[in-house]
């Protein structure tokens, strides 16, 4: 199984090997705070997180985008508890916190660091849905016709449609 946001990118000998190619589209605003609870479960949040407001402010992130902001987000607190432990004057030795605890201003420095892996002008999007109906799953398949035997009538058909067949 393989998982890409550049799947043009990918080597023709790499796609030969895969024998389905699905499309999966970005997450829709509810779908990405969903994403970001379960990537920051094990995490104390400040109560000036909204993971509904992040989720509103991540229109074009993909579900690993929204990964990589949960790690620099914390990455980010790391660095600022490092930070007050250089900054530490006193006799006895700086005390860490037991737990981190993520707050907004650590969201947003993530958000200067973790852009979306698609383009808001969507051309990064538009070459993957191109590459999805040259490489996908969809492929050589002709559209289906209408169902329970009615099928509909080819432009050659259309044009014969008013002629009677003889049989000899």
């Amino acid at each position: 199984m393989v998982a890409t946001n550049r799947p043009f990118d990918l080597d023709d000998a790499v796609l030969r090997r895969l024998p389905r190619r699905l499309l999966v589209d970005l997450p829709t605003e509810k779908d990405r705070e969903a994403i970001l609870q379960i990537h920051l479960k094990d995490e104390i949040l400040d109560p000036s997180v909204s993971l509904s407001a992040l989720a509103s402010q991540t229109p074009f992130y993909s579900g690993s985008d929204l990964k990589n902001l949960s790690v620099a987000a914390a990455l980010a607190c790391v660095r600022e508890e490092n930070d007050s432990a250089a900054a530490h004057t006193g006799h006895e030795p700086y005390q860490y916190p037991e737990k981190r605890i993520l707050g907004k201003r650590h969201f947003d420095k993530a958000m200067e660091e973790i852009s979306a892996s698609i383009s808001e002008d969507m051309s990064s999007l538009g070459a993957v849905r191109k590459f999805d109906e040259r490489f996908g799953d969809r492929r050589g398949r002709r559209k289906r016709s209408g169902g329970y035997g009615f099928g509909t009538l080819t432009e050659a058909e259309k044009d014969r449609e008013g002629e009677v067949r003889v049989r000899s």
